[in-house]
């Protein structure tokens, strides 16, 4: 959180650019594995391989360790990374296999203060959402019950500049 608030805080320093999804996801399996380990759940990640989108240097890895300690916190079971594509974005979906969020949190899940554990900050999804935008793309909540959240990032192709839609 102390991250995405700094990333917040600061406007957005540079251009984005052309990333491999599959590393990003890779770099956090590598760091969140070990926490999944040892609460003896299970981090999976599915989906198409070979896709790039355009990202600031490591807002999308910001963006998905939320959304993975939101599934290691308030989840349960196996959580899954799975990644696709639609015709203008790449979509990182995050999984797990527990109560999901509440219906009474779901219309302001995204707002500061909103958590759905006492003592909880309520800053994380707020925040990622934020970051998110910064790179022109988007965290939404695909599905409350069992939670899957989603990060939809700018489609890219290697040798393609990059050319932002106004």
């Amino acid at each position: 959180v102390g991250q995405l608030l700094g990333r917040a805080r600061r406007s957005v320093s540079g251009t984005p650019s052309l990333a491999s999804v599959d590393d990003i996801v890779a770099q956090q399996v590598v760091e969140w594995e070990p926490a999944f380990r040892r609460l003896s759940r299970k981090l999976e990640v599915t989906g198409e391989k070979g896709l790039y989108a355009y990202v600031t240097l490591g807002s999308a890895a910001q963006v998905i360790a939320t959304l993975l300690d939101n599934a290691l916190v308030h989840g349960a079971g196996t959580v899954t990374i799975r990644t696709s594509q639609t015709p203008r974005s790449v979509v990182i979906e995050v999984r797990d296999e527990g109560k999901g969020v509440p219906p009474e949190l779901v219309p302001r899940i995204f707002e500061r203060s909103v958590s759905g554990t006492p003592g909880g900050t309520g800053l994380g999804l707020s925040l990622a959402r934020t970051v998110a935008a910064a790179d022109g793309g988007q965290v939404v909540l695909v599905r409350p019950k069992p939670a899957v959240f989603a990060l939809f990032l700018p489609y890219g192709v290697p040798g393609v500049p990059y050319a932002p839609e106004e």
